[in-house]
């Protein structure tokens, strides 16, 4: 075996130690929602980012505003492909030749990351996204997403871990892992989405203050916003991807648009779910919770645990909502 070879085995099994941890969390803590403004200057544009303008209003229970990618130039000292526009320095002056072809430019980018929850939340995520982000550049990720280099290079292990799970949600290929971009002109939102924005401007559904740049309806700008409803669940599935637990790509199985939560279909309380199937008892429930971190749970008192014929009810509040799962009393036995 190689030394890759064993690397990426270490690391896998790293992960894998690390997967019902993430869902303990989960339990004691409650959700982590996280927020991430993508900077990045378009062409035209001075190099000087401009920050995102519109973020959630909540106060977060932590920040932090990092340069993904420094600006430079390539290796090679060459011009921008024809048509493009110049990147403006700082003091306004466009980066082109004598003759005013532009430069090419390899522009900066910055994001901010907020996290909205409990503190203490955050603290034991920081621990396990450490460790896992510790890791991730001895495992394969061709099959999981496009990696950027960037997210390789980001020094704080945790914050590449967050970096990571957003790579893999913009993707749209994992049912319990997606997430959804914004862009915002004038702290107004718009979709991502070049279809959907030309829609909107065929419709003429938008009023004069509720517009955004024309340009944007032949590309979409380089800036945008994005958001994970839950750091933790979200870990538990590109764990699962990552492990090969669960990596498949998605089936029939539609889930919320924009979550990294696990849903399936809500059913009546008065109705007895399918032995050894999970459902929601009231609201959307991240089913990569095991039964046995429930339990153990239950039996420290942090959930509320009741027995309804031959299944469990357990239910918790969080800082968010009030969680409720049902599972059966006995595991189903296989058939024979």
């Amino acid at each position: 075996m190689s030394d890759a070879a064993r690397n990426a085995r270490r690391a896998t099994e790293s992960l894998r130690s690390l997967r019902a941890r993430f869902d303990e969390a989960l339990v004691h803590h409650g959700r982590l929602r996280c927020w991430l403004g993508h900077d990045e200057p378009d062409e035209g544009e001075c190099i000087a980012v401009k920050h995102t303008e519109a973020g959630p209003a909540e106060t977060p229970a932590w920040s932090t505003f990092c340069c993904y990618r420094d600006a430079s130039f390539p290796t090679t000292p060459t011009l921008a492909p024809p048509g493009s526009k110049p990147y403006l320095d700082v003091h306004g002056t466009p980066i082109a030749s004598r003759s005013g072809e532009p430069f090419a430019v390899i522009p900066p980018i910055e994001r901010t990351v907020l996290v909205f929850g409990e503190r203490r939340a955050w603290d034991v995520f920081t621990a396990l996204a450490t460790r896992a982000g510790e890791g991730i550049s001895a495992i394969p990720l061709t099959d999981f997403a496009p990696v950027p280099a960037e997210t390789f290079r980001t020094a704080n292990p945790a914050l590449r871990w967050i970096f990571l799970l957003f790579d893999g949600a913009w993707t749209q290929r994992w049912p319990a892992l997606r997430a959804q971009r914004d862009c915002i002109h004038h702290q107004q939102i718009f979709p991502y989405d070049l279809q959907q924005l030309r829609k909107l401007k065929r419709h003429r559904v938008l009023g004069p203050q509720l517009s955004f740049p024309d340009r944007w309806l032949e590309r979409l700008p380089h800036s945008f916003t994005s958001e994970l409803d839950d750091l933790f669940s979200a870990s538990s599935a590109a764990i699962d991807i990552l492990t090969e637990q669960a990596g498949n790509p998605p089936n029939a199985e539609s889930p919320v648009s924009g979550s990294s939560e696990r849903h399936t279909a809500a059913r009546p309380m008065d109705k007895e779910p399918e032995d050894g199937a999970p459902y929601l008892a009231s609201r959307a429930f991240p089913k990569s919770l095991r039964s046995d971190t429930l339990a153990k749970a239950a039996e420290a008192g942090r959930v509320r645990r009741i027995r309804h014929g031959k299944h469990w009810r357990y239910s918790w509040p969080d800082a968010h909502k009030e969680w409720s799962h049902i599972v059966p009393v006995d595991p189903p036995k296989p058939k024979p």
